[in-house]
């Protein structure tokens, strides 16, 4: 054998060497990265996103159309701050829930959550925020099996 060829030869070894080497660097990485084994989504029909993420509404809270006992009811659930009205009113929601995961909409903020659908209501919106997409066929909320592939599939 020449020093060509087994220059040649020492070269492909070190390539399969370092080849070889990458696959079980590339193998055990791929192992350690953790895995999505759950997800939960929470929707939430007829909340309105202005108390979500500020609290309770002054303009409800004083109106004796909606509050009996707006006294009481603003000693439990009013603060100055909007962060602390939201706790007031859903502890668990900014206590467990945001603090472990994620929640979207707070318009105030500029987080901008649109349906693009056409319709508000909660099947065709349902149907968009899982499969990513509006579909003209959903056009109410009628039981009738979704054909499209959502993102839990």
């Amino acid at each position: 054998m020449s020093s060509f060829d087994s220059g040649r030869a020492a070269i492909v070894c070190s390539l399969f060497a370092v080849l070889f080497i990458s696959i079980g660097i590339t193998r055990t990485a791929w192992a350690q990265v953790p895995r999505t084994e759950n997800v939960i989504l929470i929707t939430l029909d007829g909340l309105r996103w202005q108390e979500l993420f500020s609290g309770a509404d002054p303009k409800i809270l004083g109106n004796e159309e909606f509050t009996a006992d707006s006294t009481a009811v603003s000693a439990r659930f009013w603060a100055d701050l909007p962060n602390e009205r939201r706790r007031k009113l859903m502890p668990f929601v900014w206590d467990s829930i945001a603090t472990k995961g994620v929640i979207f909409g707070n318009r105030s903020a500029g987080n901008r959550m649109d349906v693009t659908n056409g319709h508000v209501f909660s099947y065709p919106g349902y149907n968009e925020i899982l499969t990513g997409f509006a579909d003209e066929q959903i056009d109410s909320n009628d039981k009738n099996l979704n054909t499209n592939v959502t993102v839990l599939e």
